[in-house]
């Protein structure tokens, strides 16, 4: 009857559906629709244009009346398949996008996925920054992950060869790029940056500032791979390129300083980060003012550094109001002025002031919750701040769970070869090491350290710490010999990446401590004399 019609298909959307939807898809006269939503007007709410139950009893009540008994699986995905089958056959839109995904994935419907995913208008509904895991998890449901390169690849090519418009294969290139760079996939990633940089630079020439912008993410790229020698000149490049088009004293130029200074920031050298920083928040603020999110994020990211050196009074200065920058422009539940108030907290905990970096570890936990759900990437964050922070008390039972919890969700996110993925494995190998779970430390560590070698590199520093982690679990272990071989790997690795650096100098430290117990007095008097060098130039003691 009509009542089951609409409430069973109302049942099998993700969201809801617009009463056209349900008019076209359960076949139903304009009338007879009208008289049913009429009927059930207390119990149906709208928002963004569709109808959804607006109490989870009637959704129960219909799983109860309409959906179970002998034949309810094949009933079920029957539901699923007429809203499948409708939307299958519309044009791509945000509509569709949010809706016809979701209903094959829900029905294991794997090769019309993959089909429905592939397609680059259905891509671009995706390449918002906000719906990249949602595109990535879609993905991930089809299996494997190196599908998504080559279909979207083969699907350019067509949709290119058929459509010739460089311009807009530009366009989409750049989303490929920025979808692989945001999914951990940076090989991926940069053939298509590099790709795009060429189309550009063929259609605009290489001083226009659209060439630029290609120019600055991979830039961006580059810089998380750890290639610091190809970024610089890019983002200099960059820099030089919006500095001429649009003058000194504007965001862009401002951005790119910044980012030069987060360059020199990972590699150790803090005096230049912080000049470059400092020079991009004063154009910044002489262009847009203060109250600008822009503004915020570099303010933020100098507190950043400066936490790292050591200057906390100004740190908590600049973390303060670039939280009250973000409260007047979006409200204190703004993502971005909630990840701030995280950072705030991380300072407090390296302060010591530990009861109010708690209360401010859970408050985040509990506002990314309650808007984005337990299992999304901002919540994963803070997951992972609280299970550190509950580790340094020694409370390390419940860090242990939240560190399993947050491997669980970025493993369902963004899969297993991801740079989340790797960091929680290093992090959980640190908490089961304090445990004395020693074999189950190793693995963990073993594990996050492929998966580094695997993205970034055997040489890059993140790679250095699990190889680190295994030293320390060998160590702690009694086994001096084991323990050295890796201490030595961190080292080295640091050394060749930093120089003098305190990382260089942590790993140097727990090598000698082991080599003074293998009973090698000319290998030992080598480690000293860089220690006493290293310890003689200025370093961070963060």
């Amino acid at each position: 009857n009509g009542l089951e019609n609409i409430l069973s298909l109302m049942w099998a959307s993700r969201h809801g559906l617009s009463e056209t939807e349900l008019l076209e898809i359960s076949a139903l006269s304009r009338l007879e629709l009208s008289r049913l939503l009429h009927t059930l007007e207390y119990q149906l709410m709208r928002h963004d244009g569709l109808l959804d139950f607006y109490h989870q009893f009637l959704r129960h009540a219909v799983d109860e009346r309409y959906l179970s008994g002998e034949n309810e699986r094949e009933y079920e995905k029957q539901q699923h398949i007429r809203i499948a089958d409708y939307f299958e056959k519309q044009e791509v839109s945000s509509r569709k996008a949010a809706e016809l995904p979701w209903q094959f994935q829900t029905i294991g419907e794997k090769e019309r996925l993959r089909q429905c995913l592939k397609e680059i208008p259905m891509f671009l509904e995706f390449s918002s920054d906000d719906k990249h895991y949602e595109l990535l998890g879609y993905w991930r449901s089809v299996g494997e992950l190196d599908v998504m390169e080559s279909d979207y690849t083969q699907e350019a090519d067509a949709f290119f060869t058929d459509f010739p418009d460089p311009m807009e294969e530009s366009n989409v290139y750049e989303k490929f790029g920025g979808f692989f760079h945001g999914s951990g996939r940076f090989g991926v990633s940069e053939k298509f940056y590099r790709r795009t940089l060429e189309l550009k630079q063929a259609v605009y020439g290489s001083e226009h500032l659209t060439t630029a912008e290609t120019s600055y993410r991979l830039a961006m790229l580059l810089k998380d791979r750890g290639n610091y020698k190809e970024a610089e000149p890019l983002y200099l490049r960059s820099y030089e390129i919006r500095e001429k088009n649009l003058g000194k004293n504007r965001l862009e130029v401002a951005q790119c300083l910044f980012h030069l200074g987060r360059i020199h920031q990972e590699q150790g050298d803090y005096t230049k980060a912080e000049t470059l920083i400092r020079e991009a928040l004063s154009i910044g603020i002489s262009s847009e003012g203060e109250d600008n999110q822009e503004i915020a994020k570099i303010m933020n990211n100098l507190a950043i550094l400066l936490r790292e050196q050591g200057k906390f009074v100004e740190s908590e200065f600049l973390f303060r109001k670039a939280i009250l920058i973000g409260e007047k422009l979006r409200g204190k539940n703004d993502p971005l002025t909630v990840q701030r108030a995280m950072n705030l907290a991380q300072l407090f905990h390296m302060t010591g002031k530990m009861d109010e970096a708690q209360k401010l570890f859970e408050h985040v936990l509990a506002v990314f919750e309650k808007i984005f759900g337990r299992e999304h990437p901002r919540t994963a964050e803070a997951l992972d701040n609280l299970a550190i922070f509950l580790r340094d008390i020694g409370n390390f039972e419940k860090a242990l769970e939240f560190y399993r919890e947050t491997l669980s969700i970025w493993e369902k996110l963004v899969g297993e070869n991801h740079i989340y993925t790797a960091t929680t494995l290093n992090n959980l190998g640190e908490v089961l090491m304090d445990m004395d779970n020693f074999d189950e430390s190793e693995k963990n560590y073993s594990r996050s350290r492929v998966i580094f070698e695997n993205l970034i590199g055997k040489e890059h520093p993140y790679t250095s710490h699990p190889i680190h982690g295994i030293g320390l679990v060998n160590r702690k272990k009694g086994d001096f010999v084991r323990a050295a071989e890796f201490f030595k790997q961190a080292y080295e690795i640091r050394e060749k990446a930093f120089g003098a650096h305190h990382e260089t100098l942590e790993a140097l430290n727990d090598y000698i401590s082991v080599v003074e117990k293998l009973d090698d007095p000319n290998l030992l008097l080598g480690l000293n004399a860089r220690k006493q060098e290293i310890e003689e130039q200025p370093i961070s003691d963060s």
